[in-house]
């Protein structure tokens, strides 16, 4: 059986983080709501610094900001936010990153809890071979507020990686999984070989404790990597 690398994106591949950026760049651009948007966005940043720990609430007020907006509006919008901010922060070793595990003949797989919109560009820029990201319930070319089920979030995003494992004969055993947050510790407990980057303080005690390696995107240089060992 393949291996795959799963590799989330915000805080991981990226400094900082997308939705909450997205949705402010919305905001000033009127294109949500601006006192329900202004509302999610104070809650988005207790979250962003802990004082907040609803995380799954806080996205789906977050996504159903974007109700009523086109597709090709919200794909538009996504382009440019993308274009003028998320390429300048990329980790400095996610791109070499991606080219070791396809030189060692893995499934690259980003997935992120971020919208598809706002990921698809930053999964072309990286070239991976697959995006797993929050898909928007869309009706008649209209968006509804509404994410499809289940979300690649905490619990969810395990659940999707190995729905991907199954259906493309991939090795979970054999695989990879990059995160910097402690909500995905139920996706790096799924594989053989689990990898905290730049974790959070929470997140460093969970890979300590289980044995975990711990890895910095942004070093000098990138460490080798092997089908049955991470090397640091």
């Amino acid at each position: 059986m393949r291996a795959a690398a799963f590799l989330d994106m915000d805080g991981t591949l990226l400094r900082g983080e997308s939705q909450f950026s997205f949705l402010f760049w919305c905001w000033r651009r009127s294109l949500a709501p601006p006192v329900r948007a202004l509302c999610v966005l104070t809650r988005y940043a207790g979250y962003l610094f802990g004082i907040s720990r609803d995380g799954l609430g806080l996205r789906k007020s977050g996504f159903a900001l974007l109700k009523g907006l086109s597709s090709e509006r919200l794909d538009k919008a996504a382009a440019a936010f993308c274009a003028g901010r998320l390429g300048r922060r990329l980790r400095r070793q996610a791109v070499p990153l991606v080219e070791a595990h396809r030189q060692q003949g893995h499934v690259t797989v980003l997935v992120t809890s971020a919208c598809e919109a706002v990921a698809r560009p930053v999964a072309d820029k990286l070239g991976v071979d697959t995006l797993v990201a929050t898909r928007l319930v869309v009706m008649d070319g209209i968006c509804t507020g509404a994410c499809v089920l289940p979300e690649p979030y905490g619990a969810g995003k395990r659940l999707l990686a190995e729905r991907f494992c199954v259906e493309h004969g991939v090795s979970p055993e054999e695989s990879f999984a990059y995160s910097d947050h402690h909500s995905d510790a139920p996706l790096l407990a799924a594989v053989g070989h689990p990898v905290a980057v730049n974790p959070t303080r929470r997140l460093r005690g969970i890979a300590a404790a289980r044995g975990w390696s711990v890895l910095d995107l942004d070093a000098a240089k990138l460490p080798d990597l092997a089908v049955k060992e991470m090397r640091l």
